[in-house]
């Protein structure tokens, strides 16, 4: 069973002893099933396409302006 820390966000399989968060130590911890985490992220393609084109025009932008 996994848990999660609803201050910080932390997600894992162990808690303390205690039943505290053990990245930030808060009580505020909610239960949740595994089978959510072993979910495949979806493929970035359209964001990795952008990031490179906006790196691009950035990098083209400077040269001109040296250039120039």
């Amino acid at each position: 069973m996994g848990y999660q820390c609803r201050d910080c966000s932390y997600r894992g399989s162990k808690i303390t002893s205690a039943g505290r968060c053990p990245a930030c130590g808060s009580y505020a911890i909610s239960r949740g099933a595994d089978g959510a985490s072993n979910e495949e992220p979806k493929p970035r393609t359209l964001q990795l396409t952008l990031l490179l084109a906006l790196w691009a025009t950035f990098a083209g932008l400077i040269l001109f302006r040296l250039l120039s």
